[in-house]
């Protein structure tokens, strides 16, 4: 039911919410952790609430809007509602704007402001002290999940314990007065012990912290559900189940670059702090070059295509004529990413193989036709992704960690062409730039 140290002034997990003046401005706490700041500022996590393909998308399934814990707690009881349970499980506000979700404001999510606005902002984060896996974690499901399970199904789903209420304030801490704030800045440089406990709890550290938005517990199981990452990570090599060895989210998604090994970068949390072993990076790389080169991020979008880069390995594994045709076929596997890839549902992330055929003069002869849509099955371009509307077993070709598989497809030629080489080239959804490309000689 639990995991993470619990800290012993964090309350009970409750379906209850907490004032929503006690999470802070981010704003605030970049006047001491200027770095930090900066690189969440840019993060596709500082931008849950002004990203356009995330407004977009809250427009479109208004009834996954509207939830928070107050209201949870009343539809595990039994209050009647219309709202299917999957727009439940899958409610917005839970991840992307979460001070609005365990907090009281009951605003408009499409409409927020103050600190809602800011997303998955610092003082969420880090006033977080445990994480409510789920009750019976582990206990068969259901045969059908339906509207009359919500009793048994919303306590079963993965909540933070989020308790900002526990932060022992200096001195003017949280006011909107800058000179106030000055004050409190100054004493926290002066014995900063209390505001290290409280604003860092160990269970920040472990990949559990990650788990309420990018898994549904004990539901990842139902294929309909979009987000399966904790749970593909908890079930492979990078989960060893020792802290010494274990390869966390934070080791790869708060870390400047993608080595798929623990992360040790060197740096300070304030411009007069010390350099210590372990500073994490705020940037928080997820490899979604959509969002940032929306966001006009560029800096950002650079690292992100840096990071899609690393992710799979490409290998030509075969070619040979087929009358007219050259069948090709490539192993791809990926490497330093620690659950399937991609996780999520075709909706959001998907990416295909495009074969190439070049003759001697390097002039392109043929080129598989790449996918109409992230379901596209029959695409000439081999698709790997997995789709939930509806779940087919044809539509499951995610890589899994560090496990090859082999897709093959075919190129047509023109009459009296002589092919000399062929190319596989690797491309997603979520990055206009190709993320791999192998070729070899033809024949081989």
């Amino acid at each position: 039911m639990w995991k993470g140290a619990i800290d012993p002034r964090a309350p009970e997990f409750a379906f209850q919410t907490q004032s929503a003046d006690l999470y802070e401005s981010a704003e605030s706490c970049g006047e001491c952790h200027v770095d930090e700041f900066s690189q969440w500022r840019q993060s596709t996590h500082g931008a849950t609430m002004h990203n356009p393909i995330f407004v977009r998308d809250m427009e479109r399934q208004p009834s996954s809007l509207g939830f928070d814990m107050d209201s949870y707690g009343a539809l595990a009881k039994g209050a009647p509602h219309t709202t299917p349970t999957v727009a439940l499980i899958n409610s917005c506000e839970r991840c992307h704007t979460p001070t609005s979700f365990y907090g009281d404001d009951h605003g408009d999510a499409l409409k927020a402001v103050g600190v809602a606005s800011e997303g998955v902002t610092c003082s969420f984060c880090h006033t977080i002290r445990a994480v409510h896996t789920g009750l019976a974690r582990g206990q068969p499901l259901p045969p059908s999940v339906g509207q009359d399970d919500l009793g048994s199904i919303l306590p079963r789903l993965p909540y933070y314990v989020s308790a900002p209420q526990t932060v022992r304030r200096y001195l003017g801490e949280g006011s909107r007065s800058r000179i106030a704030r000055w004050i409190s800045n100054a004493l926290i440089r002066w014995r900063p012990s209390v505001h290290r406990a409280d604003m860092h709890a160990p269970v920040l550290d472990d990949a559990v912290a990650c788990m309420p938005c990018h898994s549904s517990g004990d539901f990842d199981s139902i294929p309909e559900l979009a987000q399966k990452t904790y749970v593909s990570w908890e079930h492979s090599q990078f989960s060893t189940g020792d802290p010494r060895t274990t390869v966390t989210c934070q080791d790869c998604h708060m870390a400047t670059a993608l080595t798929g090994a623990k992360s040790s970068e060197l740096g300070t949390l304030v411009p007069w702090g010390p350099t210590r072993e372990h500073r994490v990076s705020h940037l928080l790389l997820g490899g979604n070059r959509v969002i940032t080169d929306k966001l006009d991020e560029r800096a950002q979008s650079k690292q992100e295509h840096e990071m899609n880069r690393r992710v799979v390995e490409l290998n030509m594994v075969g070619s040979r004529p087929v009358d007219r045709w050259i069948e090709v076929s490539v192993e791809a596997k990926s490497r330093f990413v620690g659950h399937d890839l991609p996780t999520s549902a075709a909706q959001n992330r998907w990416l295909w193989i495009q074969f190439s055929a070049f003759d001697a003069a390097g002039t392109r002869l043929s080129e598989t036709r790449p996918p109409k849509a992230k379901d596209d099955v029959g695409s000439e371009s081999p698709l790997i992704f997995r789709c939930t509307e509806p779940p087919r077993p044809d539509c499951n070709t995610v890589l899994h960690p560090s496990v090859p598989q082999r897709f093959t497809a075919r190129l047509s030629l023109p009459e009296g062409a002589v092919p000399s080489r062929v190319v596989a080239t690797l491309w997603a959804s979520f990055d206009d730039e190709p993320l791999a490309s192998v070729s070899a000689p033809f024949p081989p």
